[in-house]
């Protein structure tokens, strides 16, 4: 029994193993991939309402929505339409890379969306931090740059 059993089964060798787990990494990958590009046009999508905006805000935390808040007031703006904007902003502006930091940065998180509309303001917030909303644009230039993400107001 064990003999048949044994003709039955392939047999393969070190590379050919090797090279259909790597097949299989890659197939993850780019299904991740296809997923967090998903994730963000929810995001984009969503979070171009002013009141779905200013919900999500809220849903990210307290002193979150407080940053976000301030920098809202101090360009005359509603949260929502502020957040609303830099959103679509990014929708407009954001090339192939960084669609993909984005993706990158959202991926595993147990609410991308909100972890993806967190990592699109705060860089902004940071530019208010740096410079004074004076010397800030709406859109800070390097909103490709996700180093800002890691921000403690969102991890809570």
């Amino acid at each position: 029994m064990q003999a048949a059993l044994a003709a039955q089964e392939p047999r393969w060798g070190v590379n050919e193993a090797r090279s259909e787990t790597l097949e299989s990494i890659g197939e993850a990958q780019k299904k991740t991939k296809a997923e967090g590009l998903m994730v963000i046009a929810d995001m984009i999508h969503s979070c171009s309402n002013a009141h779905v905006a200013k919900a999500a805000v809220f849903c990210i935390g307290g002193a979150f929505a407080e940053r976000v808040g301030a920098a809202a007031r101090e360009r005359g703006m509603e949260l929502g339409g502020f957040v609303a904007v830099i959103v679509q902003e990014f929708a407009r502006r954001a090339d192939g890379e960084a669609m993909q930091a984005l993706s990158r940065e959202i991926a595993g998180a147990d609410q991308p969306i909100l972890r993806g509309l967190a990592c699109l303001l705060e860089p902004t917030l940071e530019a208010e931090i740096c410079a004074g909303p004076e010397a800030c644009d709406l859109i800070p230039a390097g909103l490709h740059d996700r180093r800002h993400c890691g921000s403690l107001a969102y991890a809570h």
